[in-house]
């Protein structure tokens, strides 16, 4: 009458690999629970805890979710601490009509909107190609590049942010993770020079065929020199024109908000967001006295959400 998945993964953090487990999706038949005696119906607490219990035998250090409010209750109670987690959001609307139209004041100006978006969007194409015109580094991954994916994935390890918990990648969960998901579509572009991968950035594409909009989730990047982010950048809205988007979006950490350049760059881009700041509601608990749910910090690119 009910369940409550994790997804198990390896972060690394101040020079030391950990597991850590991802509540991933819980699920309770309130009518079937109504149904018990009045003392049994604390079905899903006790399945958090045995949950939880499981994890620590099998030497998971941390476990981390992000909760839905029906689960907080019990999800606290049975040990977990409730915590805000800063990220901090970047958005580029290049399709304002649609973006506009979401809003009620805006829906009856609907063929106004409509013209003023197509004029927009016109020029934003024409200042953006100017802006591209000596960026051709980045190309899409294809499976020819396996080998030398791999090989970069490898180099990773010197790039990871010693004091913020980071899942590490390898050509196997990225392969996992994007390509061979199933519910949602994902591309990567990768940063090359003398035929070597030195950077790389993952988007995802959700669709609404109901509002008729696309966003393009920057999932992950990570690169060797800023260079090769602002690259990968201008690939992602490349990708983003080409397929009709509506809007792009993508979640990061304050070491790169700290990055000036990024910042600068992004407004150069058209971001009409950038770094801010929003908190999110998130359920840790650790069983390593290393790992202090206090004051550990996250690398928050939204892979997060999903390991």
């Amino acid at each position: 009458i009910a369940h409550y998945a994790f997804i198990l993964g390896k972060f690394y953090y101040k020079n030391k690999s950990y597991v850590v487990a991802k509540a991933e999706g819980s699920l309770a038949d309130i009518k079937k629970i109504m149904k018990l005696p009045k003392q049994e119906r604390r079905v899903f607490k006790e399945l958090v805890l045995k949950s939880l219990e499981d994890l620590k035998k099998n030497k998971v250090d941390i476990v981390y979710g992000f909760p839905n409010s029906l689960a907080i209750k019990s999800q606290v109670s049975a040990g977990y601490n409730l915590l805000d987690v800063p990220i901090y959001l970047s958005n580029l609307i290049i399709d304002w009509n649609i973006y506009l139209c979401r809003k009620k004041k805006f829906f009856y100006m609907y063929k106004a909107t409509n013209l003023i978006s197509d004029i927009f969007k016109f020029l934003y194409v024409q200042y953006f190609t100017k802006l591209i015109s000596n960026r051709k580094n980045v190309v899409e991954y294809n499976h020819g590049m396996n080998i030398k994916f791999r090989e970069y994935t490898k180099s990773l390890k010197s790039l990871y942010i010693n004091d913020q918990l980071e899942k590490i990648r390898n050509f196997e969960y990225i392969k996992w993770r994007f390509f061979e998901n199933p519910y949602r579509t994902s591309y990567m572009g990768c940063f090359i020079k003398n035929s070597i991968i030195l950077g790389h950035i993952i988007v995802s594409i959700d669709t609404n065929k109901i509002k008729n909009q696309s966003i393009c989730h920057i999932m992950d990047m990570k690169a060797h020199k800023i260079d090769y982010y602002k690259e990968l950048i201008t690939w992602a809205i490349h990708f983003s024109l080409k397929k009709n988007i509506t809007s792009i979006d993508f979640w990061s950490d304050k070491s790169l908000m700290e990055t000036n350049q990024i910042g600068k760059f992004l407004l150069k881009c058209g971001f009409t967001k950038r770094f801010k700041k929003v908190k999110k509601k998130i359920i840790l608990i650790s069983f390593n006295k290393a790992l202090d749910c206090k004051t550990i910090k996250f690398n928050t690119m939204r892979y997060l959400e999903r390991l």
